[in-house]
């Protein structure tokens, strides 16, 4: 069991499921069945990657290859700016000299949980009490929380506190020094530029190209195609590689419903094969993968799907909504306000998290990007996104998220705000002219066109879905 997960312990155990690979000074680390792992030593300091790197300038190299180029950094400055420009779901440990520190990917897909003595971590809370002991929440809101139904239904983290009192979860943008026990926010450091949509969108495009062919060269993807802006896209840049289209069709979705009936024009156009799946058909479990996924995760939800990619690297979409204004274009926003947007209304206990957050940030500075792009960042995707990212990884389904690059989300980040609205995106519309080189058939499809969705572009219109927007929110009604 344990498929895909680590523990970093100061602790030497024989744990089960689990082999021991490396010691790093007096820390050991163990890992599960399945886990990429590379190594490099270079100039006395260590360098330890689990998951996968993916280089869009350089795409024919693999893991080993990458971490071999990082290891030339010499200081962790350099490793951060180096580490930026790939994507990919990994932790990254390096030594320089007597210092430990400990990094993930752009949106901290692969989780890390620690104690918050720093003497131990893991891809799980679970995991941890293999090790130490963990202590229970004592205050009343805290525990309230965790009781909560959309808690219960959703199970999913607010901030980087957890249902035990000494664990902490290991936020996007920031890293953990061990030897001195404490957590560092690195992102942002730098000014944003803000820059003309026209000019970045070639280069976005070049970049999602690239990590595609990089995943390519490792594996044959295959990816879901439904109406919307984001699997249009990598579509279109995947185009030339092997690849296997797809959409799921579920129970209650109708023959000509558009979620169907977009995939299958889009993909006839380029003659591209093209298979529908019956969700209510392949949603069954094998029986010892479903018993290591329940026994696996701390909280473990009821799975969408366990469909078998064989192998394959399943491309999708995710983290690309950082540069989509998700929580639209509200302003002077509270600790209360940003507990409603993320559904908690405003319960104490994720008022507080969400309270810490905002202070933690003005005191580093947003260096001019908006408060709610990088709270959708690293509340929304460090939480949510990266649960679902968890669950995957314990049935050793392999994922690369081409959008899952700090590079590449702070060159989408810096276009204007209005240029990159989730409902009417001039930055997407813009990358899709580019990669269908102006065809006007795949220009004329509509994305998303559901009732909800051409009514809020309709009132964006008009001037009045902000102000609704507005109302909502600080009414609580939403």
């Amino acid at each position: 069991m344990n498929w895909n997960q680590f523990i970093f312990s100061s602790e030497s155990l024989d744990i089960e499921h689990m082999n021991k690979v490396a010691t790093i000074r007096n820390r050991h680390l163990y890992l599960g069945q399945f886990t990429r792992y590379s190594f490099v030593e270079q100039g006395g300091n260590e360098f330890h990657l689990l998951g996968d790197l993916f280089s869009w300038k350089e795409p024919k190299k693999d893991n080993f290859l990458l971490l071999s180029d990082l290891s030339c950094s010499r200081d962790l400055s350099e490793l951060i700016q180096k580490a930026n420009s790939f994507c990919g779901e990994f932790i990254l440990i390096s030594r320089f000299g007597d210092e430990i520190q400990v990094l993930n990917d752009a949106s901290a897909l692969r989780e890390v949980y620690y104690t918050d003595d720093f003497q131990h971590l893991a891809s799980q809370v679970k995991l941890l009490e293999k090790v130490t002991r963990l202590e229970k929440h004592k205050d009343a809101d805290a525990l309230g929380f965790f009781e909560l139904k959309k808690f219960v239904e959703q199970k999913i983290f607010v901030g980087d506190h957890t249902h035990r009192k000494n664990v902490l979860h290991l936020r996007p943008n920031h890293l953990l020094h061990l030897d001195q026990a404490r957590s560092e926010r690195f992102f942002p450091k730098h000014l944003r530029k803000q820059v003309p949509t026209s000019a970045v969108a070639p280069k976005c495009v070049t970049m999602i190209q690239g990590y595609l062919k990089a995943a390519s060269l490792r594996a044959e993807l295959e990816m879901g195609v439904t109406g919307g802006y984001d699997s249009r896209l990598l579509f279109l840049a995947s185009l030339g590689l092997d690849c296997r289209y797809f959409v799921r069709k579920q129970p209650k979705m109708a023959p000509d419903h558009w979620e169907m009936s977009i995939p299958k024009r889009l993909t006839r156009h380029y003659n591209q094969p093209f298979v529908i799946e019956h969700a209510e058909e392949d949603d069954c479990a094998e029986a010892d993968v479903l018993e290591r996924y329940l026994h696996d995760l701390d909280f473990p939800r009821p799975l969408e799907t366990m469909r078998k990619n064989e192998g394959r690297f399943g491309i999708n979409g995710n983290v690309s909504e950082v540069a989509r204004n998700h929580y639209e274009y509200h302003s002077n926003v509270t600790a209360n306000d940003l507990s409603c947007l993320i559904g908690h209304s405003i319960h104490p206990f994720s008022v507080k998290m969400c309270s810490q957050w905002i202070q933690e940030l003005e005191a580093s500075g947003t260096f001019g990007y908006h408060l709610l792009d990088l709270f959708y960042w690293e509340e929304r995707i460090g939480n949510w996104c990266a649960k679902k990212k968890t669950e995957t990884l314990s049935t050793n389904k392999r994922g690369a998220t081409p959008f899952n690059s700090r590079e590449l989300l702070q060159l989408m980040l810096s276009t204007p705000r209005k240029d990159r609205d989730k409902h009417a995106s001039l930055l997407y519309d813009t990358m899709l002219v580019i990669l269908s080189n102006s065809d006007k058939a795949v220009l004329s499809l509509p994305i998303n066109p559901s009732f909800k969705i051409r009514c809020i572009r309709l009132l964006k219109k008009i001037g009045i879905f902000q102000w609704y927007r507005f109302l909502a929110l600080k009414t609580r009604i939403i």
